[in-house]
């Protein structure tokens, strides 16, 4: 066969046979300023007619488009970090925006996911050593400036932990 791939880096606007692409340079800027107005790509694309399995698809094989989209996610990022740097009026929805939009960077919940593994920790430590070394761990971590094993109520985790 005479097929040659194409390479990786050149974008894949250039397409064979088929119908041709809707995506225009117009249309790609359009969604790209309603993303970094706060839109998420769901209600852009329904507002400028496009499926938004087609905008999935662009992401996937346009490196173009997907650079424009992660682009305009990040000047969005960016304004609203500086709304809440200078604290202006709106700053408190600018972190929450933040937090619900962009979920895997800003959210809260990471946090929350390292106290349950943290635990989980705690639990299997607990299980598999014996009271007294158990105890001499917990004293360990105690001493590491942040309470440790204390709780923030001055609450021993050793009280909280279910026996083994």
């Amino acid at each position: 066969m005479d097929a040659k791939k194409k390479p990786v880096s050149q974008p894949l606007t250039v397409r064979g046979r088929g119908r041709p692409t809707t995506l225009t340079p117009e249309l790609q800027d359009r969604i790209c300023d309603g993303i970094k107005a706060g839109l998420f790509a769901e209600t852009v694309c329904a507002a400028n007619g496009i499926d938004y399995g087609v905008h999935y698809r662009w992401m996937r094989t346009n490196a173009d488009y997907c650079q424009a989209v992660r682009v305009a996610e990040m000047e969005l990022q960016l304004l609203l970090l500086d709304v809440i740097r200078t604290g202006e009026t709106g700053a408190g929805h600018a972190l929450s925006l933040l937090e619900r939009r962009f979920m895997r960077q800003w959210s809260i919940r990471t946090k929350s996911a390292v106290v349950e593994r943290e635990d989980e920790i705690l639990r299997l430590l607990r299980a598999g050593l014996t009271d007294d070394v158990f105890g001499k761990v917990l004293d360990a971590l105690a001493g590491d400036g942040e309470g440790g094993a204390e709780a923030a109520d001055g609450e021993s985790r050793r009280a909280k932990l279910p026996a083994a």
